[in-house]
This record gives structure tokens, C-alpha cells and sequence, in this order.
């Protein structure tokens, strides 16, 4: 029986192959477009199994792209300050300027040396104050307008904030240099100006913020926040906020610094001239070996 069918199906075939091929074609076709419609109304129909993109996931992916790219904003910071080899060619300045605070306005010379000596020194009606940070000790001269003078050692923990405050004087090279140690951090404002934020982490000075000004790259703010050192319950701030920058032997200065503890502007020194590498002898910064024996005397 059933090879009599296949033996007429077989004959029907070959009678009719024309028509067999087309009805062929033409169940193919409509099959491929019933697949078609019911995927549709499957995707359209069915709950959603893709959920949003997992927030985490995607700041992983930034920070990674950031960090991936920190190397990058710092070749183009070292550019926009004239190159690095300029900045590494500033071995110590003498500025003169105005400082301005609560107490009035006094002037005042600072005299650098890198990487860690600093003296200052403000002309008052009755008396010149020089005030300085060998590398070690601080130390501070007052001379009256009778020519007499007085020498001390500063305290230990004054000497210590000396200390921290030299540092964030150096180049910016001294905290770009190692790239281990930077973070790229979200973008902020300082004084109405967008800027790119950039974290140093380094045991001598705990966490120091500089603040780079996205149109030119400028350095606009460095702060330097100490966790070791509390201040009505929270973590020690220093700020320096620089403006007015100018191109000066192969690099940019600011001409004003504001100066901030904690949020609360301290004072700002508005400068008329810079010094670049002037020769400072080391000598100028040492503290006088008879206040060690003082101090020892006074211990005893």
C-alpha cells in the first residue's frame, strides 16, 4: 500500500514539478514571515528581561577611563605651565608684596629655597618680624626700631604646620611626578571657575587637592587636608587660592594668593615682584646654634 502512494506521489511529482516548486517557495516565504510576526509580538508582549544599566557598574567604567587618562591631563598640565623642565628649573624666589588681614595691611617679603626652606618676614610700625623653616626647626626674629633683637625656636607643633605649609609651596612637579599616588577626582568650582581636581595622597602631608582651571590648566587652588589633626571635630583644611597668573622665566606665577582655614579666608597677599632662583645661600635659613642652647639651658 504505501509504495503504491509513493509510486503516485512520486508520479504526480514529476507530472506537476512546476507547481510543487512554487508551492515550495511559497510555504517557505510564509513561514519566514510567521516567525517574523511572532517574534515581534514575543519581544513586544513579553516582560522586559533587561534591566537599566547597573549605576555602580557604569562608575566603575568612568573611573577606569579617568584614571586611565590622568597621565594624559598631567603631560597637558606640565605643558600649559610652560613644560616641566621649567618648572624644575625653579629652585627658590624672593617676592615682595602687600599682606592683607584682619590686622591691616603690612609688607612683606618671602624668600623660598627647595625643596623644604622658608622665611618671611613683615615690616611693622615698631618692629620687623622674620619668621623661618630650615628644613628641621622654626625660628622666629624680632628686631624693634631701637635695633634690638630676639630669637626663639617656634614649638613643636608650630614648627610641624611651618613644615606643612613649606611644602605646599614646592612646583606642582612634587606632587605630579608619581602617578601612583594621584587620583582624578570629580570636577569643582573655585571662585566662579571650572576645574579639573586632582588628589595627591603622601604620608608627610596626608591628602593635598589641586584644583586645575579646565580653560587654560592653571593651578587655582591647592588645599591640603590633615586627618591627624582635628579643628572643631574635623579634619585640619589649608587652602591656597592663586590668581592673576603671568609668564615669568619659562613659566606661569601667580600674582595674588588668598590664603583659607577651614573656609575662613585668612589673608591674601597681592605681589609686586618675583625672584626667580636668586642664589639663596642655605645659611640664610639656619637657626642660630646658641638658641639650641638656650633651649637646652632653659630645659635644664
Amino acid at each position: 500500500m504505501w509504495r503504491k502512494l509513493l509510486n503516485a506521489f512520486r508520479a504526480s511529482y514529476a507530472n506537476n514539478r512546476p507547481f510543487y516548486q512554487l508551492g515550495f517557495i511559497l510555504g517557505a516565504v510564509g513561514l519566514f514571515f510567521v516567525l517574523v510576526f511572532i517574534g515581534v509580538w514575543w519581544s513586544q508582549h513579553e516582560p522586559s528581561r533587561v534591566t537599566e544599566p547597573d549605576p555602580l557598574l557604569l562608575q566603575q567604567n568612568q573611573d577606569h577611563a579617568r584614571q586611565a587618562s590622568l597621565r594624559r591631563l598631567v603631560e597637558d598640565i606640565y605643558e600649559a605651565h610652560g613644560g616641566r623642565g621649567a618648572l624644575e628649573a625653579m629652585n627658590s624666589f624672593i617676592r615682595h608684596g602687600t599682606l592683607v588681614s584682619d590686622v591691616g595691611e603690612q609688607q612683606v617679603i618671602y624668600t623660598y629655597k627647595r625643596p623644604d626652606k622658608l622665611s618671611y618676614t613683615i615690616d611693622r610700625e615698631q618692629f620687623t618680624l622674620r619668621i623661618t623653616f630650615d628644613g628641621r626647626n622654626g625660628w622666629t626674629k624680632i628686631v624693634n626700631d631701637r635695633g634690638q633683637r630676639r630669637e626663639s625656636l617656634l614649638p613643636r607643633e608650630e614648627t610641624e604646620f611651618l613644615r606643612k605649609n613649606t611644602r605646599m609651596i614646592e612646583p606642582i612637579t612634587a606632587f605630579l611626578s608619581d602617578l601612583q599616588a594621584l587620583e582624578w577626582k570629580d570636577d569643582a568650582i573655585v571662585d566662579d571657575i571650572p576645574c579639573y581636581v586632582v588628589l595627591w595622597r603622601g604620608a608627610d602631608l596626608g591628602e593635598v587637592r589641586l584644583y586645575f582651571a579646565k580653560q587654560d590648566l592653571m593651578v587655582i587652588k591647592r588645599e591640603r587636608i590633615d586627618h591627624s589633626l582635628l579643628v572643631d571635630g574635623e579634619p585640619e583644611r589649608v587652602a591656597v587660592v592663586y590668581s592673576d597668573h603671568r609668564r615669568l622665566a619659562g613659566s606661569y606665577y601667580a600674582y595674588k594668593e588668598s590664603v583659607y582655614r577651614q573656609g575662613d579666608l585668612l589673608n591674601s597677599l597681592l605681589i609686586d615682584d618675583w625672584q626667580i632662583n636668586s642664589g639663596i645661600m642655605d645659611r640664610y635659613f639656619t637657626a642660630p646654634a646658641e638658641l639650641f642652647e638656650a633651649n637646652k639651658n632653659d630645659g635644664n
